[in-house]
């Protein structure tokens, strides 16, 4: 989302967290200005973000290539100040410009056309741009209102301001409605999503390991193939919690949680808090082998915290047992068949003096 005046701010769903992009002026890959005043995805599902100072097109880590007016290169952008970005429905980046008219990207140029009021616009000064079912294309200014016929390929003046006043404040009703319901979508999908998510360490809570579960069970029966859990418990946690406080507590909780999530390299693999200290691991398409091998990799990741626990019997910090499973389900046989196999291997680890794997 822009921020007007403070960059680019990015709401990553999976990690609920922002990422905040801001224009470095000793980094050339940095966004261009931290006005940012518009965003628009390409054909090509790419970022596009106008600043008062050009345009630019994220490349993923941080890295924006910048585009600006020169004024030395006719094919170059005929303002860096962007007031407005649109995709058109044949795949066309459309630039809404201050003082420059407006711009077309060319992909295989990497330039841009565009148009000014000697090509038949009303202004120089753009606002905004819509598209019709036509496929035309309608520029709104202080001056009037000018339309791109697709078919004609040119422009026609459609509005002047002595007429646009009623339409010109109709339209800023329609925005401002469509701007309101853009926000309630997206509270809704924040809201969707902490639904799913254990409100401390921020891994998906019980409901949302149900739908999983459900998901990944269906798929093994499906392709006829293995699905793992791995049932963690964090070692003698009451313990630690009734010694160093429910604050601290608290923070190892987070700790455990986000070594675990790390230690997975699937878009599938999933972490869930099953209750308390104790975590599930899903692992869909994976043998007994793999299954023993993510849980020794997570009890090693857990150990090199090296979070202080003296009260502990095991280690003087804190540790993890872990219980792992692997089978082909077949249907008819309850989802919950692999998580009542992991906890009782669970059971066994800890049975063999705990910080350790058993199946």
């Amino acid at each position: 989302m822009d921020t007007y005046n403070k960059g680019l701010e990015y709401w990553n769903r999976e990690e609920n967290i922002f990422y905040h992009f801001a224009y470095d002026s000793e980094n050339p890959t940095s966004i261009s200005n931290n006005l940012t005043l518009a965003l628009a995805y390409d054909a090509q599902n790419r970022l596009w973000v106008g600043t008062s100072q050009g345009l630019c097109r994220y490349e993923g880590d941080g890295i924006f290539t910048r585009y600006t007016m020169d004024m030395h290169n006719p094919r170059s952008l005929p303002s860096s100040n962007i007031r407005w970005l649109h995709t058109s429905s044949d795949n066309c980046l459309w630039i809404a410009t201050d003082s420059g008219g407006i711009a077309v990207y060319d992909e295989e140029s990497d330039s841009f056309s565009h148009w000014t009021k000697k090509d038949g616009l009303i202004s120089n000064s753009i606002f905004s741009m819509v598209e019709d079912n036509n496929k035309n294309i309608w520029a709104v200014s202080a001056n009037g209102i000018s339309i791109w016929d697709y078919t004609t390929k040119s422009w026609r003046q459609y509005l002047d301001h002595t007429r646009l006043r009623v339409s010109f404040a109709l339209k800023n009703r329609i925005v401002e409605l469509s701007e309101v319901k853009m926000q309630l979508e997206s509270v809704n999908v924040k809201l969707e999503t902490l639904a799913k998510k254990d409100g401390l360490t921020g891994v998906n809570n019980r409901r949302a390991l149900t739908t999983e579960l459900k998901q990944r069970f269906e798929e093994a029966v499906l392709l006829f193939e293995p699905i793992a859990a791995l049932m963690i418990d964090i070692d003698f946690f009451k313990l630690y919690n009734d010694y160093y406080g429910h604050q601290k507590g608290d923070e190892a909780l987070i700790a455990v949680a986000r070594t675990l999530k790390k230690s997975l390299d699937r878009p599938k693999d999933s972490v869930s808090r099953y209750g308390g200290e104790e975590f599930i691991i899903l692992l869909p398409s994976t043998d007994h082998v793999g299954a023993k091998v993510i849980a020794e990799r997570m009890r090693l990741a857990v150990e090199n915290l090296e979070i202080p626990h003296i009260v502990s019997s095991v280690k003087k910090d804190i540790t993890i047992s872990v219980g792992y499973a692997s089978y082909i389900p077949r249907r008819g046989e309850e989802m919950t068949t692999i998580i009542d196999m992991a906890d009782r291997a669970l059971y066994r680890a800890k049975d063999a003096g705990r910080n350790c794997i058993s199946s």
